[in-house]
């Protein structure tokens, strides 16, 4: 504020009244006078001044006193006018937005001196009064969120405004998510697993506006949607009417997609005939056993079914059959005489153990009949039994075992070609072979088995010696035959059959009508004891063997020769 101000003192004089002579004539000789009066005036003035203040409401000063006039005469006119401040800025963190805090100063009013005229002596001050506005914006974020319905994440938080100032327009959308696709196994069969999402409600903030202070969030909702496929099988059976399975199972389609189209074949199994009979018989017993199917399943063909194994169950009867065929065997040459003994023809049997290639052996053969192992090594018994044709050899047909690494399902069973069905056996299938089931012992089916004596040690000949059987010209038969050496076995294969004889000509002299004479005694014949024959077994045969009664009386009569033989010769050492 102005404290010192300049007096100026002015003297002057002014015409009180003019005088009432002021004009007129001159007179003679006379001296007019004309009186003008004045009156002294002094007058003494003061210089003034004019200032301008700019504060706040509390009185806080914004801007330093403005001098507006100074030592200006009294009268002075004046004008002010108000201040224009700059806004203080400031910012700050809170929660990880921005806060900006702005602080501006606006007039509460204009003076009412704001303009005027100055006065000697006095400074004249024109207060300036401001409101302080303070005025704090926080930034804001929007995010959006991408979940299903029940809250599991389906994809990383977007941030589509991040720390901005609020007003600020924003717009989402959702998101697009790709199918998946998972396999796993139920009960062997494929089960895939088509999976995807679709938005299940929009958002009522999906657009709008940035709010101040504040992170906005978005949540998209999204609706799984899935759809399961499970694959499935198809088997056809083939079991006669008390559940005996008749052959393999067949595996129409294994492990493939529903919907896929299947027919399946009936399966015609070749008639069985068995033919029985004892060699004194004059007949042969012939049954004859087939299988006719009950009647076609009614799945025989179709689609295959979600998550099912659609069984097609073929279905026969057994149909057996009995009748008796007269035995065409030729007549024997000479009468067979009724006491000679019978002779048992031994025969070599063996047991194979075999691959379902009928030739890859997996154990070594083994003398005579023996039932299957059901497991050998990594193979196991398939329930299938071969005979060769002279019934000396059986073979049990495995296979191998399954292993983990087989048990994977494959996508696709493979498809073969299948060959026109024209009757008789079908050729997908192995062959079958007459077989009546094993009971132990001999097998049925094949040619007659005989008693095979026990072995007691001792070489086994390749081929047994031959003898030359002298000709029987009549007379008595020694009673000890001629011992013969036997040679060593040297290995070579043991013969089914037993050694065929030269068979000699058959010369029955015409017998002279001897002189009588004196009656001998008759040489004691010693007992010859014989280990008792076992009763021969039954045979069956598909086809009689050719052995007719002619090899038979030849054996039997060469049997005969030799006891004769071992008599004659045990009465000639007792003699001797």
């Amino acid at each position: 504020m102005l404290t010192a101000f300049t007096r100026l003192t002015t003297t002057r004089y002014e015409l009180i009244e003019t005088p009432t002579n002021a004009d007129g004539e001159v007179e003679a000789d006379q001296i007019i006078y004309v009186p003008y009066v004045y009156r002294k005036v002094v007058t003494v003035e003061i210089d003034g001044g004019v200032i301008a203040t700019h504060k706040d409401t509390d009185g806080n000063e914004l801007s330093p006193t403005e001098v507006i006039k100074s030592h200006s005469p009294e009268g002075d006119d004046y004008t002010t006018a108000p201040k224009t401040f700059d806004p203080i800025i400031t910012t700050d963190t809170v929660d990880g937005l921005t806060k900006t805090t702005t602080t501006t100063y606006e007039l509460v009013e204009t003076p009412t001196n704001a303009n005027g005229q100055v006065k000697g002596g006095e400074t004249i001050k024109v207060p300036y009064v401001y409101k302080k506005i303070v005025k704090q914006d926080i930034n804001g974020s929007v995010i959006v969120t991408h979940h299903d319905e029940n809250g599991v994440q389906l994809a990383l938080d977007e941030k589509i405004k991040d720390n901005v100032k609020a007003g600020e327009p924003y717009t989402t959308s959702p998101k697009q998510f790709d199918s998946s696709i998972t396999t796993n196994h139920v009960n062997g069969l494929t089960q895939t697993t088509y999976a995807h999402y679709e938005l299940s409600r929009i958002p009522s903030n999906d657009q709008g506006e940035v709010e101040g202070g504040k992170t906005t969030i978005v949540p998209y909702i999204y609706r799984r949607v899935e759809r399961i496929v499970t694959n499935g099988s198809v088997v056809a059976t083939y079991k006669d009417t008390e559940g005996n399975e008749l052959a393999p199972q067949v595996d129409v389609k294994i492990n493939v997609e529903p919907g896929q189209a299947y027919d399946t074949e009936v399966k015609r199994f070749p008639i069985q005939t068995l033919s029985e009979s004892k060699p004194t018989d004059d007949f042969v017993k012939v049954t004859v056993t087939e299988y006719r199917l009950v009647k076609t399943p009614e799945n025989k063909s179709g689609e295959v079914k979600d998550g099912q194994v659609i069984v097609v169950p073929y279905v026969y009867e057994k149909v057996v059959s009995v009748h008796y065929e007269k035995k065409d065997t030729p007549k024997p040459k000479f009468e067979i005489p009724k006491d000679a003994p019978k002779v048992e023809k031994e025969e070599a049997k063996f047991t194979r153990f075999t691959l379902e290639d009928r030739r890859t052996a997996i154990k070594d053969m083994v003398d005579g009949f023996v039932k299957p192992d059901d497991v050998i090594g990594s193979y196991t018994y398939t329930g299938i039994t071969d005979s060769d044709e002279g019934g000396a050899v059986i073979t049990h047909i495995y296979r191998k075992l399954e292993t983990p690494e087989m048990n994977k399902t494959p996508n696709d069973a493979p498809v073969h070609d299948k060959p026109e069905f024209n009757g008789d056996v079908i050729p997908n299938d192995s062959p079958v072979h007459d077989k009546p089931e094993y009971n132990g012992g001999a097998v049925p089916n094949d040619s007659p088995i005989h008693d095979k004596p026990e072995y007691n040690g001792g070489a086994v000949p390749n081929d047994a010696p031959v003898h030359d059987k002298p000709e029987y010209k009549g007379g008595v038969v020694p009673n000890d035959a001629p011992v013969h050496d036997k040679p060593e076995f040297n290995g070579g294969v043991v013969p089914n059959d037993s050694p065929v004889h030269n068979k000699p000509k058959l010369d029955i002299p015409t017998p002279e009508i001897p002189t009588p004479t004196p009656e001998l005694p008759k040489p004691e014949t010693p007992s010859v004891e014989t280990p008792k024959p076992k009763p021969q077994e039954k045979y069956v045969t598909k086809e009689l063997p050719n052995t007719g009664s002619e090899s038979s009386a030849l054996g039997l009569l060469g049997f005969a020769g030799v006891i004769g033989s071992l008599l004659l010769l045990k009465k000639t050492k007792k003699e001797d």
